[in-house]
């Protein structure tokens, strides 16, 4: 990186890095929230429904 010294760059690097992975985790709880807040309305308002959509999972 032009005008930084290697160790700034490699800081640097390890700060984006860092905040990259935090960012995909934040994403991927929300949604796995969402997936499961959709499950359990499912099975609260639709509970044959959703029984017959577990079956080919269950027994796959």
């Amino acid at each position: 990186m032009k005008g930084y010294t290697k160790s700034e760059a490699e800081h640097i690097w390890d700060r984006i890095k860092t905040a990259g992975e935090h960012t995909i985790h934040r994403r991927n709880a929300a949604y796995d929230a969402m997936v499961i807040y959709l499950c359990y309305w499912l099975k609260a308002y639709y509970p044959e429904e959703y029984k017959d959509a577990l079956v080919p999972l269950v027994y796959a």
